[in-house]
């Protein structure tokens, strides 16, 4: 049904297609997502609803989809926020695609009742300036992350810390990034990542800018010594921080001896005296 001009649909439109697994509705002329429109789809697994200017969708649309639906496409639309009273109900939700929309704002509680198994998340080609502190909480499964093309300049460290170790594909380039201490989590998760999740990363060229230089450098080679960065964004230390890897823990126990053995040297020597 793609490509087909069709302008509305209305519930009991598909209710002779009750075993339906998929439906393509892409690059019509829709408008509006009324309420129940696929009520009678209850074994819908796929939706495809990208392409159409849809500016609207009844909290109430998705209605009937609860338990079947994963894939969602509502790319190349015009809605200006995350349609997530609508999202609610579709708690087997795997793959959200909103790209190419003109999505500002991710409020706090954008994702919570339903991101517990999204994996992938689309956002790019929107307007997004900021991301919520707690944004991504609910983001339990999420593996691809994609960002691009928006107007993010931080992306502070506090905002990515409940999705980076589930995290395998991250897309942030096309952004007026800055070069800041904030940015660090992301040449760190860089160096935790394996094999062929590593190599499509590094073949992607996200840059920073260092204000005071006006010059460009890739993330992952951020000019640290210069940035004066201070705190946990210098040498991160803690167990999530170094991404869960059994390497990152080795290192941080014998970081741990390190220290422990000189405080009980220096004892030694205080007792001796």
């Amino acid at each position: 049904m793609q490509e087909n001009s069709i302008t509305e649909i209305t519930e009991g439109d598909f209710a002779g297609l009750h075993s339906l697994d998929s439906l393509g509705l892409a690059h019509n002329h829709l408008k509006i997502v009324p309420a129940r429109a696929f009520s009678h789809l209850k074994f819908l697994n796929s939706l495809e609803l990208d392409g159409n200017g849809i500016s609207y969708i009844d909290p109430d649309a998705f209605v009937g989809l609860e338990e079947n639906l994963q894939y969602l496409r509502l790319g190349d639309n015009n809605l200006h926020m995350i349609p997530s009273d609508a999202l609610r109900r579709l708690h087997r939700l795997r793959h959200l695609d909103l790209r190419s929309n003109n999505i500002s704002v991710i409020p706090d509680d954008a994702f919570a009742g339903y991101g517990d198994s999204i994996t992938f998340l689309n956002l790019q080609k929107n307007d997004i300036k900021t991301l919520p502190t707690l944004g991504f909480e609910n983001l339990n499964s999420l593996e691809t992350l994609n960002l691009q093309n928006n107007k993010l300049v931080h992306i502070p460290e506090e905002i990515m810390e409940p999705i980076v170790d589930t995290l395998r594909v991250v897309d942030i380039m096309d952004n007026p990034l800055v070069c800041d201490c904030e940015l660090r989590w992301y040449r760190e998760w860089l160096k935790n990542l394996k094999d062929k999740d590593d190599e499509m990363m590094q073949k992607k060229r996200t840059v920073c800018t260092m204000k005071q230089e006006h010059r460009e450098y890739p993330v992952q080679n951020m000019p640290l010594d210069k940035m004066n960065c201070v705190g946990k964004n210098l040498e991160r230390t803690s167990w999530k921080n170094y991404g869960g890897s059994s390497m990152a823990k080795v290192h941080w126990y014998h970081e741990f001896l390190i220290i422990l053995s000189g405080i009980t040297i220096a004892a030694m020597l205080v007792q001796t005296d």
